[in-house]
């Protein structure tokens, strides 16, 4: 059975994440902020790696170049992870506030007050907005999903990413049809590393398939489990 481990910016993502992946027969390893000089301990531990955060990084936050092990914000402790996961190739599913660090880490950038993905947009509902996405068929999301093409999502998140924000290392994989924002990025340089502005883990909020950027997260973990077992 895999082991994944979950960074979460609060209990109620984290308890969602665990859930989730539970329903795919995976375990999971909560991991703790101040990473510091314990991120590759905690790496090795694990066969894949989910980052999830609600709301927004700064739009001028950029990485240090050294963290310390007593900075224990989100910010740090996620940038330590993905950073140390990216570089022995682990599968990685980034989500909300974690796919915007994902982008700024390969040096994308971030576009502020794209205000009709928010809950204060007129049309937002239960704390989020609804709008429909554009998923590429072919990509690593349409693959997990079953298929590409329109789909409705819900957001909370006041900064986005266009084309001009994101990095050249990463491949946009889904747009907003409205405005263009982009929804989803992944990695053509790692094995499977995604990141998706909305929150699959609440599943009440999405469409039952995309439970299945789980399953893919858990298929490619277990690839990574066998590799270190041989």
């Amino acid at each position: 059975m895999p082991v994944i481990g979950v960074f979460s910016a609060g209990e109620e993502e984290a308890e969602a994440c665990a859930k989730a992946l539970e329903s795919w027969d995976a375990s999971h390893l909560i991991l703790p902020s101040g990473a510091g000089s314990r991120v590759d301990e905690l790496t090795s531990d694990i066969d894949g790696l989910l980052i999830t955060g609600r709301g927004d990084l700064a739009p001028n936050w950029r990485p240090q170049e050294r963290v310390l092990d007593s900075d224990c914000s989100w910010e740090a402790s996620g940038s330590s992870l993905l950073t140390a996961g990216l570089g022995i190739d682990l599968p990685i599913l980034a989500i909300g506030r974690g796919f915007q660090l994902l982008n700024i880490l390969l040096r994308g950038s971030l576009l502020s007050n794209v205000l009709a993905h928010s809950d204060e947009s007129p049309e937002s509902e239960r704390g989020f907005a609804r709008h429909r996405i554009w998923i590429s068929p072919g990509s690593k999301l349409a693959n997990a999903l079953g298929s590409g093409g329109r789909v409705r999502v819900t957001s909370e998140h006041g900064n986005g990413i266009r084309e001009a924000q994101k990095s050249r290392r990463l491949l946009a994989s889904a747009n907003t049809l409205e405005d263009g924002i982009i929804e989803a990025l992944e990695s053509p340089y790692h094995r499977w590393v995604l990141g998706v502005q909305f929150h699959p883990e609440f599943s009440g909020q999405l469409p039952r398939q995309f439970q299945g950027i789980f399953g893919a997260l858990v298929d490619y973990a277990e690839g990574t489990r066998l590799e270190r077992s041989t």
